[in-house]
């Protein structure tokens, strides 16, 4: 969400208000024709005004129509956004650095390792995977990171016999 939708929203405000002030005005008058009635019974006049004041109104009172869908959107929009803003507080309020990487923690439940670079560059949680030997790689951005218990596997030999 950035300032052009809050600058939409504005807008879309403004453009509401200005159809329904038009609506009313336009609504007004024919009241007033009506109270005033024609002055010559035979008249089109009359009845014409009237009816393009009605038009003139519908008009407006649709538009102001489509202007509250636009708001619907937009209200719904930046609900979700607010939603998925607080779901990302409220993880990053969870994260702490535990060498090899980021691990959620709510109370006793502790999950993870998330890989450093993900997080700290992207602010995703990427899962590392492995852990033989405390060695943990990221299959998102293929780093490797060694945690505060890794030791380097014993290295195989090759007995010969001649």
């Amino acid at each position: 969400m950035g300032d052009t939708t809050i600058i939409n929203a504005k807008g879309n405000v403004s453009f509401a208000k200005d159809q329904a002030r038009i609506a009313s005005n336009e609504i007004r008058e024919i009241v007033a024709l009506l109270k005033a009635g024609p002055h010559d019974p035979n008249s089109k006049e009359w009845s014409n005004a009237i009816l393009e004041k009605l038009g003139n109104a519908q008009q407006a009172l649709l538009e102001l129509q489509g202007g509250l869908f636009d708001l619907q959107d937009e209200k719904r929009t930046l609900k979700d956004t607010i939603a998925a803003l607080e779901e990302k507080l409220r993880i990053k309020e969870n994260v702490e650095y535990i060498k090899p990487g980021y691990w959620t923690v709510d109370g006793d439940k502790k999950d993870g390792p998330f890989c450093q670079r993900c997080y700290d560059a992207d602010g995703k949680l990427i899962r590392l995977q492995g852990g033989k030997f405390d060695r943990w790689r990221c299959e998102q951005c293929n780093k490797t990171f060694y945690g505060p218990n890794y030791s380097h596997p014993k290295p195989r030999t090759l007995e010969v016999k001649w």
